[in-house]
């Protein structure tokens, strides 16, 4: 059935032709158009030219005949190269499928390789940041050590062993952290070696404590006094030296002074008395054994008897005279004003009652430890907020200014140790002060004893009372005996 319409179309042809054939040039124009459907490249035509004139142009018989045979040829070439084309088709196509495969195979390959090498990454990351925080670890337990040996100096400080904490610090250095807290550590071995008089060795450490502080002390160095030190100490860390002024020497607090009714009617301590004084200064906290220890350095002295419980650096001195007072108070003077101290003397070459450092008056401890109050204790009438004494101090002393201070912001006017004052005593004074209403008491003019005040760490409540006093003489110690300084104002 698919012939059908080809058949149909050459039959037509050919009645056409046979019509047409009555003209004189109808076998040559189906040659020309024989050729041209050649050069048209349309074969199926020209042959189809060919075969239909061929019984009807016999004179043209042979040329037809070689054009068939040309459409034959070149029917046979196109099968030929269309052929070769199918044949390099599939050979592209097969290479491309090889080429495909490869392809796919170099891309699998590619994508195992990242796939690997991201695994690596992920694993290397996991392994900088363990390593990060190993190192992290290793630096914080490296600053815990360092830290912690800083606070073994500072122990070792706390015990007055200077020469110890300085190699303890030094240990410290090679760890190559916290080394501002360990320079800082080491401006404290530089005041004390500076303040004693041992300048020399002073200047080492300062090298080593501005290193660590990471400050330049260009035109600073070398050390050559104690107030080039504080100046070295001053531009490495003024909050420093203000805090070792004050753990090292009294903090003085005025003292208005006035008219204040001292004294009670028990015993020794009557009659009470108005008694009226000038203003002065008194120290904040009894002198400690960082301040006495300092001055024992300074001045190439033994220290006194070391207590049972050793010497802690913030409890107040003990097992002092009355006169190792006064000798400490001196050297105060010549440390603060040394053009106008003079050694050997009491005074010092200072008005002790206008500018000098000096023990308090008896009536100057009182009034200062009243504070214009009608308490019975120095701060309040509950001996356990404002004292250490027998029944909470352990039998010992306690740090300074741990206790609540009284209205002028004296510590411990009440209890951890007795305090020596200026007088001699005399059970008969407060009459004569009654009589005389005698300004600036100094007290008896000669005696046997000295005059103590403010009850101690072994006492009960009845020695720790703000008129409590007892005396002694003042060349007698003992470990509940101390001082606080007073100043002329």
């Amino acid at each position: 059935m698919k012939k059908t319409p080809y058949l149909l179309f050459l039959a037509c042809l050919f009645l056409t032709l046979k019509i047409s054939a009555q003209s004189p040039n109808f076998c040559a124009e189906m040659l020309e158009k024989a050729k041209i459907a050649i050069k048209n490249r349309d074969y199926s035509r020209s042959r189809d030219y060919c075969e239909a004139i061929l019984p009807l142009c016999s004179e043209y018989s042979d040329r037809l005949t070689k054009v068939l045979e040309e459409v034959n040829l070149a029917i046979e070439g196109e099968k030929r190269k269309a052929n070769e084309e199918e044949a390099k088709a599939k050979a592209a196509l097969k290479q491309l499928g090889i080429e495909k495969a490869e392809a796919d195979l170099l891309r699998q390959k590619a994508e195992e390789s990242a796939r690997i090498a991201q695994e690596k990454t992920i694993e290397a990351e996991k392994q900088a940041e363990k390593a990060r925080l190993a190192l992290l670890n290793l630096q914080k337990a490296l600053y815990e050590i360092a830290l912690r040996t800083v606070r073994d100096a500072q122990n070792q400080i706390y015990h007055l062993d200077y020469e110890e904490a300085l190699a303890t610090l030094k240990s410290a250095v090679a760890l190559n952290v916290a080394q501002k807290e360990i320079g800082d550590a080491m401006l404290e071995i530089v005041f004390f070696y500076a303040e004693t008089g041992h300048v020399d060795r002073a200047n080492g450490v300062l090298d080593t404590a501005a290193w660590l502080i990471e400050k330049n002390l260009t035109g600073s160095r070398p050390l050559n006094s104690t107030e080039s030190a504080r100046k070295a100490i001053q531009i490495l860390n003024s909050d420093r030296l203000a805090f070792l002024d004050a753990r090292y020497f009294p903090v003085m607090l005025e003292i208005s002074g006035g008219t204040y009714a001292l004294g009670s009617e028990s015993g020794d301590e009557g009659p009470r008395h108005s008694v009226t004084l000038s203003p002065y200064k008194m120290a904040k906290t009894e002198t400690t054994c960082w301040q006495y220890n300092l001055f024992c350095e300074a001045k190439r002295i033994p220290k006194p008897e070391r207590p049972g419980w050793g010497f802690d650096g913030d409890n107040p001195v003990v097992n002092v005279s009355w006169k190792d007072a006064i000798e400490y108070t001196k050297w105060l003077n010549e440390h603060e004003k040394p053009e106008k101290a003079k050694s050997g003397s009491t005074t010092s070459g200072i008005n002790l009652w206008q500018e000098g450092f000096r023990l308090p008056t008896e009536a100057e401890w009182e009034f200062a430890a009243r504070a214009n109050s009608d308490s019975t204790y120095a701060g309040g009438n509950d001996l356990s907020n404002v004292a250490w004494y027998g029944n909470n101090s352990g039998n010992r002393t306690q740090p300074v200014a741990k206790k609540k201070p009284n209205a002028y912001g004296l510590f411990d006017m009440s209890g951890n140790v007795w305090e020596w004052c200026w007088d001699w005593y005399s059970k008969e004074y407060f009459t004569k002060i009654v009589a005389t209403q005698e300004t600036n008491p100094r007290g008896p003019e000669k005696g046997s004893n000295r005059v103590l005040h403010g009850g101690s760490w072994f006492n009960l409540s009845y020695g720790c009372r703000v008129s409590s006093r007892t005396n002694i003489d003042p060349r007698d110690v003992y470990n509940y005996n101390g001082f606080r300084v007073a100043k002329g104002n």
